[in-house]
């Protein structure tokens, strides 16, 4: 698998019966464009999965709060 470590201007949380899927696109280190998603029981996991996407993969460099 290809991980997305940049031009993530976006991703999509879908509610389901045994927890959270994650949905979101960008590019890898090789610039090539992907599609991701992924799946979580617990939101503890799923909010910091979503903490490191805007940290290390946002198409913005800085974010408040």
């Amino acid at each position: 698998m290809n991980k997305i470590v940049k031009d993530v201007s976006g991703f999509e949380i879908e509610f389901c019966e045994n927890g959270f899927v994650i949905s979101y696109s960008g590019r890898d280190k090789n610039d090539d464009y992907h599609s991701i998603k992924k799946v979580y029981t617990s939101w503890e996991n799923c909010n910091s999965y979503i903490k490191d996407i805007i940290a290390h993969a946002s198409e913005y460099t800085h974010v408040e709060g």
